[in-house]
């Protein structure tokens, strides 16, 4: 079996929330929405361009962000030449898609990105980013139904990853 590889049958025994988050296509798609960072064009230090791009909480909640992102240019990092990739969030938004698990649901909401800091490595020899490390803090108000009933809330959520896949030279 390989990495991203699921046995057959084996989705049938899940419950629903986590067939859809393995559904093939949303995992094709997120790995599209990744190279999809990459620029247009060819670019020199200091060019910058936008992104708008989704991220899946689970459950059909959507947050959307527009990234501003700017090449740093290269760097070596073990023995190898990767392209460095900075970026910030400049704007946020929150969706539901399908209808909610549960008998809360979300009805508006006004986010903002109260901090965020992106940084990649790009290896053109492979084709791929061998290092993504983020860190987005979103918070605003939100406003939930229940029952016919409105709820007011704040969010103060804060999204940390850090990917690395660096192999060695050959």
């Amino acid at each position: 079996m390989k990495n991203a590889e699921i046995p057959e049958g084996a989705a049938k025994d899940l419950p629903d929330q986590f067939k859809d988050e393995l559904n093939p296509k949303k995992l094709a798609a997120q790995l599209q929405d990744l190279q999809a960072i990459l620029p247009d064009k060819a670019v020199s230090k200091g060019d910058t361009w936008v992104r708008n791009q989704k991220s899946q909480l689970g459950g059909g909640q959507v947050m959307s962000f527009r990234i501003d992102y700017k090449y740093e240019g290269t760097v070596n990092r073990n023995g190898r030449e990767l392209d460095r990739i900075t970026g910030k969030v400049t704007s946020v938004g929150y969706d539901q898609e399908g209808d909610a698990a549960g008998p809360l649901k979300v009805k508006d909401s006004d986010l903002k990105s109260a901090k965020s800091s992106l940084g990649m490595f790009f290896d053109r020899k492979l084709g791929r980013f061998v290092e993504v490390k983020s860190l987005i803090q979103v918070k605003g108000e939100m406003t939930f139904e229940a029952n016919g009933m409105e709820l007011p809330g704040k969010l103060d959520l804060t999204m940390e990853s850090n990917i690395k896949d660096l192999p060695r030279e050959k």
